[in-house]
């Protein structure tokens, strides 16, 4: 319910917020018309009268007058032009990659009268995401297992093309998958890589696929030599992330990194309930075997925890525990020799803990 602020130039403002413009007729469109009386020009801003402004960072919008369209700050002359063309079909669909447990995606740009928006890809006749690239990485799949794609353009006006042609494509056969979620600090995130101590892909790297969750990429790497994956990350124009050159180590899982903060899991829409751990037990690699109040239990022996930088003597994991309220744990070192509490296991809410020798405490390690 959009509001126009106005005054003819260099006269008196209206008052705030303005007028609520009116239905235009036009789908998606308001309208309202001024008649100037001292001025040749007007100067406009717009809210939605919750106090929330479209002032073009505070210097307004000049109007001649005439007949105008305003769309996201562009203006362009004469009435909007009410788009029923659909985008052409999507061709030429394609995988780039495969893993046990994922399928990457890509396919020929559509084209269309006014502008392409995004495009809806179906798995077996099912919608499953979109996306507003041309390519994207369905993951979380059963292994040596066929599926089926098809996708749909659409464009601003939600005109919609007709299916694309079907792509039929299946997973690889059980392997060892790392799949990392990146959460947008580059807008297109680029991922440069190795397996641990193998060659590198050329730079800048591969092109993180949409993931369908909000603010977040995707990649998954499936390894054939090695147990981690060696990864930085750039914007695919010079700028980096690669840990002050240390670059970042992924052991076989499922990840969120956030801003250099990895976290094992996938995202939810509470992204930041979570439960971190510091772990100090003498063990060399020690693993944390986990459910949560909504989930199984990971697989034997768990996830290997992190050696932290900021607290030598400790390994640490963030677990993203989504809309669950606790976990269940308990810790061993890969070997079979566990801290399980006497077989009662640990408990724990949301927030930060220091596991010391079998001494639990709230926050972080204080030594």
């Amino acid at each position: 319910t959009p509001y126009i602020h106005y005054r003819e130039e260099g006269g008196t403002w209206t008052d705030a917020p303005g007028i609520p413009m009116l239905s235009s007729g036009i789908d998606g469109y308001s309208f309202y018309t001024i008649d100037l009386s001292t001025a040749s020009r007007l100067e406009v801003c717009f809210n939605d009268g919750n106090g929330n402004w479209d002032s073009n960072n505070e210097n307004n919008y000049m109007f001649d007058i005439g007949i105008y369209t305003f769309d996201s700050g562009s203006i362009t002359a004469g009435v909007p032009v009410e788009d029923t063309e659909s985008p052409t079909t999507p061709t030429n669909i394609s995988s780039s990659s495969q893993t046990s447990t994922s399928i990457t995606l890509n396919w020929d740009d559509s084209t269309d009268d006014i502008d392409v928006a995004g495009y809806d890809i179906y798995r077996d006749s099912v919608k499953i995401a979109s996306s507003t690239s041309t390519t994207y990485t369905d993951t979380n799949l059963e292994k040596s297992t066929e599926y089926t794609y098809t996708i749909k353009a659409y464009d601003t006006s939600s005109n919609y093309s007709e299916l694309s042609d079907s792509f039929t494509v299946s997973t690889n056969e059980l392997g060892d998958t790392v799949t990392i979620y990146y959460k947008h600090g580059f807008t297109t995130p680029y991922i440069h890589y190795r397996e641990e101590g193998g060659t590198w892909t050329d730079v800048p790297g591969i092109l993180m696929s949409s993931s369908g969750i909000d603010g977040y990429s995707v990649y998954a790497v499936e390894l054939t030599t090695a147990s981690r994956l060696e990864a930085c990350f750039n914007d695919g124009n010079g700028n980096w992330d690669s840990n002050n050159e240390n670059n970042y180590m992924f052991d076989i899982g499922t990840y969120i990194f956030d801003s250099g903060s990895i976290i094992s899991g996938i995202p939810t829409n509470n992204s930041d309930n979570t439960v971190t751990i510091y772990y100090q037990n003498g063990y060399l690699t020690p693993y944390i075997h986990y459910r949560t109040s909504e989930t199984s239990w990971t697989n034997v022996p768990g996830v290997a925890m992190i050696n932290d930088d900021e607290y030598p003597s400790y390994n640490k994991l963030t677990i993203n525990i989504g809309n669950a309220n606790w976990i269940e744990a308990c810790f061993n070192d890969g070997n079979n020799n566990w801290d399980n509490n006497n077989g009662l296991n640990y408990i724990l809410g949301t927030g930060t803990y220091t596991f010391s020798f079998g001494l639990i405490s709230s926050g972080t390690p204080t030594n």
